[in-house]
């Protein structure tokens, strides 16, 4: 848990979300992924890649 607090690049997803749904914040995360930009350049250079 340290590592999360501590802000290591190194921990995985799942357990930021687990941490998330000790505080109450899951349904906050798909929120964030939403407002991700880097998700969002991804999601259009793939809709763009499929409608070659």
């Amino acid at each position: 848990m340290n590592k999360v607090f501590a802000g290591d690049p190194g921990v995985a997803i799942g357990t930021y979300l687990k941490v998330m749904a000790v505080l109450g914040m899951e349904s906050n995360f798909a929120e964030m992924a939403a407002h991700d930009e880097v998700v969002i350049k991804l999601q259009n250079i793939k809709l763009l890649e499929g409608s070659k």
